[in-house]
Order: C-alpha cells, then structure tokens, then sequence
C-alpha cells in the first residue's frame, strides 16, 4: 500500500490530518501499521495503527499557470511547492521581485495541499520555503521553468528519509494536533 493516500480522523470527525504511505510494518505482536509523510510535517513519519487509517478524500488537481504544470497528486504539489518556493528564493538572491503569478501560484498551492492535509497552508508553505532554502546552490540561478524541468526534483520522487520515530499524541517527539476544521 505504499504510495496510498489515508487519512486519520480523530474525535468525531471535526481533526482529519491526511497523507502518502510510504512504507508498512507490523509490530511484533503482529499489529500492522503504516508509516506516513504528512504535507506540512516533513522530515517526519507518522507511525500509525493501520486499523486507525481510513481512505483519504482524493486529492483535486491544482492548476499551476506559471509553470504551465497541473499538480494531480499530494506528491507532485509538494514537488512543484518546492519548485516555486526555488523560484522566488532565487528572485530574492539576485534581488529582483518575485514574478506575481509565482507568488500567486505558490499561495494557492499552499492553500491546496494545506487544506488537503489538514496541516495548513501556512505549515506546508513553511515546509516547502524550509526544503528550497536547504536545497539552494547560490551559485546556480534559474527561472521558474527551469527549476521545474531540472532534475533535483527527482530527488522528491523517492519517500523521504525516515526521521525521528514520531507519533501523534501526548509526551516528547510527537507531533502537535491538526487544529479542527471550521465549519461554514
């Protein structure tokens, strides 16, 4: 089931956090579980019971007029978040504005995938602004298309390297609770 888009939902349906299977486990007792990237908590892994896991809510695409890319999975919208968090990251070394469609596209991506997950945009923003920063060679200034061309996406092909083992509750290195969704 890696690859596998689940969701948990916590008290009755007002906290839903979702995300990507990346890997299957069981525990010594024989008790399956699933080890998931979150949007908006990279770095980490959620274990998690796979009896806690329901499927997710699909994922719509998002249109990304300025990289004339449409993002149709969680995946490739973190990928292209990354790409246009890049794009300005490299605007501002050169000291230039960034373009507005990027910014504009960066938003509504971050919008998207955020609510899609239940972490936020503003935490998945902040992850794919974290990732560009890490990932910049100053050195090397492209233009919006090219860093979605290039190939150091392909690095975000693969699942991410496991981090801490994280859980969602109480006590030290877990991970915070997904706020509850506003009701309209």
């Amino acid at each position: 089931m890696p690859g596998g888009l689940v969701q948990l939902t916590f008290g009755e349906g007002d906290l839903i956090l979702r995300g990507i299977v990346v890997a299957t486990a069981k525990t010594e007792k024989g008790t399956g579980l699933r080890l998931l990237s979150v949007p908006g908590y990279d770095g980490h892994l959620v274990r998690v019971p796979t009896r806690r896991l329901s499927p997710a809510d699909p994922f719509w695409p998002v249109p990304v007029p300025s990289l004339n890319l449409t993002a149709t999975t969680p995946t490739e919208a973190q990928r292209l978040l990354v790409a246009l968090a890049l794009a300005v990251r490299n605007d501002e070394l050169i000291h230039e504005t960034p373009d507005e469609a990027v910014l504009q596209d960066r938003e509504h991506l971050a919008e998207a995938l955020g609510k899609w997950s239940g972490s936020g945009p503003e935490r998945v923003l902040a992850c794919a602004e974290a990732t560009a920063h890490d990932a910049i060679d100053e050195n090397r200034l492209l233009s919006p298309a090219q860093l979605a061309a290039e190939s150091f996406l392909s690095a975000f092909d693969s699942a991410p390297a496991p981090g801490p083992d994280v859980r969602l509750g109480r006590g030290k290195n877990v991970l915070p609770r997904p706020q509850p969704r506003k009701r309209q």
